[in-house]
Order: C-alpha cells, then structure tokens, then sequence
C-alpha cells in the first residue's frame, strides 16, 4: 500500500479537503489510519500488508511505526518533510512489482528516492525503511530507558529539555511558537545522545546501551540528505511544553506504552513547580 499526500507526522495523515457533509477539511490521526487499514486487511482476508510506504511528512516516527506494527511488516516513511517531488514512482513501481522481499523492496525504495534527491541537489530530505516486526523490542528498550531517567526529571529538567530542543528538529527551532499545531518532532538518537551528555550524573548508563543497539536494527535503510546529517531514521514526538502537546497523543499505542508520556509529564510537572518553562 502506498499512501501519498499531506502529513503533518502521528496527529494528522490522508486529509480531505472536501469530505462532503463535514464542517471543513478532515484528517485521520494515526490511531484511526491503523483501524481503517486493519478493516480492509480483514475483509481482505489479509493478515498484513508486507509493505507499507508513505510518500508524505513527517511519518517516520516512532508513534506511527508503533501504531502500525500490526498493520505491515515494513514501513517506508520519512522523518522530514518530503519534497514536492515525492517518490520517484518511474523507479519504485517496477521494483515493487519485480519483488517478494519486502524488506528488500522497502531498501530498495529508499535507495532511489536518495538517489533522486541527490541527482536534483535536494539537501533537506529524508527516507526511511523500519522493520515493524522489531517495533515491540524497540519500544521496549526505550521505555527500560525512560523510566530509570524519570526520576532525574525533577532536578535535571532543564538539561532533558535542551536536549529535546536542539536535536535534529524537523520544525525548526521556532516550531514551539506554534502552539499545539507544533510539529514537534525530532530525530530519536540524536535526543538521546543528548541526553547522555548533558544530564549530570547520567543514572542510565546501562538502560541506554539497549536502545542505541536495538534501534539501528529497527531501521533497515535510510538516507539523509547534506543538510540533515543527524537524521539517523526514526524520530519522536517530542513537545516540551505542555501547552504545545497536541490532544489524542494519549490514545497512541507509543504513548501509552513506551513511557515517554510519562517522561514528558515529569518534565511538565518541574515546569509547574518551577514557574518557569523553556
């Protein structure tokens, strides 16, 4: 299945702008894509798509690899914005077609559009190929991870929240001027190198070492143009304000899962106490 459009990451993916009826323009957050996509799958007869590529922003994160595990066996997204271009479908459809091995034809994918890119100068994309069968082991890792720095989160707020900040961001860094239309998003290994580094006294050594392992073998291939070296293929959705986290992030199966709610709920928490927020 190759969905192609307008993404804004997990919150918002295949929009209508004319959905008849409707009070205005309308959009399913990735919750209500993994249910439409599981309908179809069983009326199919169907246990799992053996590939899945969105060719649209913003998707490569880990809220909708999580959602989406039992939808596909690989997931083909990327962590930024995707160039107007897209997928180079002259390319990629005579592969797909030729191919049984959907990591093989999900590496393959991936391989063109970089290749386009770097054939038209385009330096600020990304695209990524994500083993779904390895989500469950991922998430788990970080959230061993998440839960021994949660504690640390009163007093070393600050550096967790620079280190959010100033990760591969797919926004900018004015992006939390949006408010809860932030994109809030930002490269996974990028921010947890970060963290290691500036929070004082790291207490996670060793629950850090899984996710840095385990996470380069979710992500079968990816490619980062010039301008994005830090990309290493899966973001997160990392708001670190309260007043920017969006509703419904809850209801994903990362956040209710991962323990990353709950990181960020402490970060929230020191803000309150502190009268202060980044």
């Amino acid at each position: 299945l190759l969905l192609g459009g307008h993404a804004s990451g997990w919150p918002r993916l295949v929009p209508d702008d004319d959905p008849g009826g409707a009070s205005g323009p309308d959009a399913m957050d990735v919750v209500a894509a993994r249910k439409a996509i599981r309908r179809a799958l069983a009326a199919a007869k169907v246990e799992k798509l053996d590939l899945l590529c969105m060719d649209a922003c913003l998707l490569g994160q880990f809220e909708v690899a999580d959602e989406l595990r039992d939808a596909a066996r690989v997931l083909v997204a990327s962590e930024a914005i995707v160039p107007p271009f897209g997928l180079p479908y002259e390319k990629v459809l005579p592969d797909l077609a030729g191919s049984t091995d959907p990591a093989a034809a999900a590496r393959s994918v991936v391989k063109h559009f970089g290749d386009h890119c770097k054939n038209v100068q385009e330096r600020d994309a990304t695209m990524s190929a994500l083993d779904l069968g390895k989500a469950d082991e991922a998430r788990e890792a970080l959230r061993a991870l998440v839960e021994k720095l949660r504690p640390a989160a009163g007093a070393q707020w600050p550096a967790l929240c620079r280190s959010m900040y100033y990760a591969e961001s797919y926004g900018g860094r004015k992006d939390f001027l949006a408010g809860r239309a932030a994109t809030a998003s930002v490269d996974l290994l990028d921010c947890l190198k970060r963290m290691r580094a500036s929070v004082k006294d790291f207490p996670a050594e060793t629950e850090y070492q899984k996710p840095t392992k385990v996470l380069p073998q979710f992500v079968l291939a990816s490619y980062a143009g010039r301008a994005r070296r830090l990309s290493q293929g899966l973001a997160v959705y990392a708001p670190i304000r309260r007043d920017t986290i969006r509703a419904g992030y809850g209801l994903t199966h990362f956040a209710r899962h991962s323990g990353w709610l709950g990181l960020l709920g402490q970060l929230y928490m020191a803000h309150a106490r502190e009268a202060s927020v980044p």
